[in-house]
């Protein structure tokens, strides 16, 4: 009853419409529409997720995780594949660029962030010529943006809003990880930073004579790191006009990964798959 009555006077005082303006200019409401998308599709959500940043030792705070799992009851185990949600609204249109050069499946596998006791999965994933798929390999011919920029019409810096969000999304994986592999409970992870903007993204690209620019919905970006344990990423950034079509084609790929690997997970099951060392597990 104090509750209704209290949002009856902020109404009086203020106006929901007012409210609604707010929500829209920190960009909530576009969290939540983007939320709404994935439920739609099957996903199940984690809403602001705090993490712990290492080199401030700050809690930050990631929009939210949209992931698909297996669960099996017996052994009281899950694997799950999570995307790490950043959403970016008041933005410029984004463009991504490129030499054009594709990069090997091979790479993407060997570096995706993965609880420790996914490394076997993670070894003969490689080992297979790495994956297809659209959440954790290439397209055919899909071409890797190395620079995400947003676009401007005046000197003011740009990048960084964009690299931001990027390692905003890469810093909560790091800490799920992480966290994944102090801990002892039953399950494995992999985690994939995806940023979502609404507006357009664009692709350029330079060939032998010319520059290529097309208009898309989403594309992989790729991050180096010079002397790191895990040196190179892949990041999904998606346009929200794309984010439903993004989400269908996400979902099945997550859906056919784990059907096809099943007998890769269950295999995880048979090592007591703690990640602190504790139990029976270890890397073959």
């Amino acid at each position: 009853m104090q509750h209704t009555r209290l949002l009856a006077v902020i109404d009086k005082m203020i106006g929901k419409d007012k409210i609604e303006d707010f929500l829209k200019k920190g960009g909530f409401l576009f969290e939540l529409e983007c939320i709404k998308t994935f439920e739609n599709n099957g996903f199940e959500i984690q809403p602001a997720l705090h993490y712990a940043e290492e080199e401030s030792n700050l809690f930050r705070e990631v929009d939210f995780i949209a992931y698909k799992n297996v669960y099996f009851k017996n052994e009281n185990f899950s694997f799950n594949v999570s995307l790490v949600v950043e959403c970016k609204s008041h933005m410029s249109p984004i463009i991504g660029t490129s030499t054009n050069s594709l990069l090997q499946k091979k790479y993407v596998a060997s570096n995706l962030i993965g609880s420790k006791n996914t490394a076997n999965l993670r070894k003969k994933i490689e080992l297979s010529g790495g994956l297809d798929s659209f959440v954790f390999g290439l397209e055919k011919d899909e071409i890797i943006a190395q620079n995400i920029i947003e676009y401007s019409t005046n000197d003011k810096k740009t990048k960084d809003r964009v690299f931001e969000s990027m390692m905003q999304s890469k810093k909560a994986c790091d800490y799920l990880k992480k966290s994944s592999d102090s801990s002892d409970a039953r399950f494995a992870n992999i985690y994939i930073p995806v940023v979502i903007f609404d507006n357009q993204i664009f692709l350029a690209s330079k060939n032998d004579t010319e520059l290529e620019i097309e208009e898309t919905t989403r594309i992989k970006a790729s991050k180096f790191y010079a002397f790191s344990d895990q040196p190179y990423n892949v990041f999904h950034i998606i346009s929200n006009s794309g984010l439903d079509d993004y989400c269908k084609v996400a979902g099945k790929e997550i859906d056919d990964f784990l059907k096809s690997h099943d007998k890769d997970i269950k295999e995880i099951i048979k090592t007591n798959p703690v990640n602190s060392g504790k139990g029976k597990y270890s890397i073959r």
